[in-house]
């Protein structure tokens, strides 16, 4: 899970015993759940020419690396984006990318 401390930082350099430093990443807004879907970013930066997937699993990456290293052979760049967090892995569900 991805935090952005730049901001608690600062607020701690100005106010280290403000109502703010006791409050959690969440409260202000410092907090994302998800990682950006760097797959779908690359494949829409791209214009959509571009194979694109994620990978959740081990299984999932044993899978898709095949693919990902075919699609360069035929000349099409590849991103293969893994986040493997054990066996449900990160992403709930299906996430593969299909941009337009």
């Amino acid at each position: 899970m991805g935090r952005w401390n730049a901001p608690r930082r600062s607020l701690l350099l100005v106010h280290p015993d403000g109502a703010g430093s006791k409050a959690t990443n969440e409260d202000l807004n410092l907090f994302f759940a998800l990682s950006p879907d760097y797959a779908g970013i690359a494949k829409a930066a791209a214009g959509g020419n571009l194979w694109a997937r994620q990978a959740s699993t081990a299984k999932q990456l044993d899978e898709l690396l095949p693919e990902a290293i075919e699609s360069v052979k035929n000349g099409i760049g590849a991103v293969l984006d893994a986040h493997l967090g054990g066996p449900q892995g990160k992403y709930p569900g299906e996430r593969n990318v299909n941009v337009g």
